[in-house]
């Protein structure tokens, strides 16, 4: 049995991210949801938050708008945020 090094490669190049495909816009809210969440979470843990926030801010604020903008549509969503984290990497190394 021919073993592919490649087949779980999100899984090594982005530990903890999720390794099921985002669903489609169309899918259940439920299921868009439930990839929304852990996705959303997995992001917020690879980017910098920038300064305090404000008093008036909960601090679930940033994740509650994400969660929202993916939820939507969560292909769109995953396309932007790994293209961000691309330009961030390059941006670092550059």
């Amino acid at each position: 049995m021919e073993t592919n090094l490649f087949e779980n490669r999100d899984a090594i190049l982005h530990p903890g991210r999720p390794i099921a495909d985002a669903p489609p816009k169309t899918a259940p809210y439920a299921e868009r949801a439930e990839w929304s969440e852990r996705y959303v979470r997995w992001f917020l843990g690879q980017v910098e938050t920038n300064g305090v926030l404000p008093k008036d801010v909960l601090p679930t604020h940033l994740y509650q708008v994400e969660f929202q903008y993916c939820v939507l549509d969560p292909q769109l969503y995953e396309q932007q945020t790994q293209q961000e984290l691309a330009a961030e990497i390059a941006e670092t190394f550059h």
